[in-house]
This record gives structure tokens, sequence and C-alpha cells, in this order.
């Protein structure tokens, strides 16, 4: 199948087109056009909350726009930072008058190349744990995430390493994702995000949100269920 593109100059362009048509209830362009801000966003006396950065990361770093998430998002080119007038303009358009915390990332080009999850997952782990450092009866947030071409079993293969190693070392995971959350076109690879928590960061974590690339209204499917039991009298009388 050939690719899906008009004009390979006006990729990112077309693309969000598209997207502010098929999200227009919760997401709006603004007057610059590598800008879009969430629907009811800036909001007076709020945070704003504003990230960035080049596109095919999908669904980083327009999917994450959305209630409870990011108000603004400076978009760059393929694999390229968007400009400092872009993000400025998301900044601006973030800003309801108690500040904005800008998010973005912190890039180096380095690869690994294992074979093994194992071998992967203690490799990660030796570069992260000690960098907090992380210690014994620590709390932490785990986040791993394809690139793209990586399958989901694999995620979870890794993840399941990583939990291993990390009950053995006697630190708990009180929250964690495991999904395509932050990709590069069709790339091959995981990245892996450790964050130590406290009561305030957890409750965070887990704090209901709502945009196109991550939605945790609901919770797990499972959660779900049970909400959608105890809600729903028709439901109820199946079971």
């Amino acid at each position: 199948m050939n690719r899906v593109i008009n004009d390979p100059d006006l990729v990112v362009e077309d693309m969000l087109h598209g997207w502010l048509i098929a999200h227009k209830d919760t997401i709006a362009g603004t007057d610059n056009p590598r800008v879009v801000k969430r629907s009811q966003a800036p909001e007076r006396g709020k945070v704003g909350i504003v990230t960035g950065g080049g596109s095919g990361h999908a669904p980083a770093f327009l999917g994450y726009v959305g209630d409870g998430l990011v108000d603004a998002v400076a978009i760059g080119e393929i694999f390229s930072s968007p400009t400092a007038k872009s993000f400025l303009d998301a900044i601006r358009y973030a800003n309801g008058g108690a500040g904005v915390a800008c998010l973005y990332g912190n890039y180096a080009g380095d690869n690994m190349n294992v074979r093994m999850a194992t071998d992967m997952a203690e490799m990660m782990l030796a570069a992260i744990l000690p960098d907090l450092p992380f210690v014994k009866d620590d709390r932490v947030a785990i986040l791993v995430s394809g690139l793209g071409a990586t399958p989901i079993v694999e995620l979870y293969i890794l993840y399941g390493e990583i939990a291993k190693i990390l009950a053995r070392i006697g630190i708990e995971i009180s929250f964690n994702q495991v999904g395509n959350l932050f990709t590069s076109l069709e790339m091959m690879g995981v990245t892996l995000t450790v964050m130590k928590l406290d009561d305030e960061l957890l409750a965070c974590m887990k704090h209901p949100c709502d945009a196109v690339g991550h939605d945790r209204r609901w919770g797990s499917w499972h959660q779900y269920g049970k909400r959608l039991y105890r809600l729903c009298p028709a439901v109820r009388k199946a079971g």
C-alpha cells in the first residue's frame, strides 16, 4: 500500500487540518497554524500546561491536549523542534494568569542494541536507578513506550522483566502505563521512564484526564466494568 500523502512538503499541515476537524469538540486551532490548544484554554486561575516537539511521535504531542493534561502544544516538522515563536504562542494561549508550566524533552542520541528482554531491562535500569537515585522502599511510576514498530507483546515482556527487577530490590510500582505513548513513526525500540512518587504525585498521576492520545476517565477495563455495573440498572439486572 502507498503512503496516504498529498504533498510531501505539506504533510504536517494536512495532518493538522484533519486532526482539528476530527476532534473539534475538544481542541481548537489558533492564529498560529503550528499551535493547537484545548477548547477551554486558557482558564482563568489555572496553571497552564504547554508542551511541543516534532511531528511523527503520535500520540505525542498533539494527542495529549485535553482535559487534565496539556492546554496547548507547539508543533514542528517531522522530527524537528517547533520554532521559538510557536512555543511562545503556545504559552500565551495556555496562560490563565496563574503561570504556565512547559514540558519538553531532553534528547540524547543513545541507542541500545540488545537481544534479550532481561538484558534490556537490566541495562535500562542500571542507567536510570542511580540517577536520582532510586532506593529500596521507594514508590515509582513506570512508563514503557514503543517507538512505533515494536509490538505491544514485546512491550509487556519488557515491563514484566522491569517489574521483577524492581521487586527484587524493594522498589514498588504504584502506577504504570504500557503502550505506544510516544512514537517515532515506525521506528523499532522502546523508552523507559521511571518517576519517584509520594502521595501527592501518585494522586496527580491517577487524576482523570481526557485527550485524543490518552483517556483515563474510566481507568482500566476492569474498573470500567465495575463502574458500569454500579451505574447501569440494566447491566446489574442482566448480571
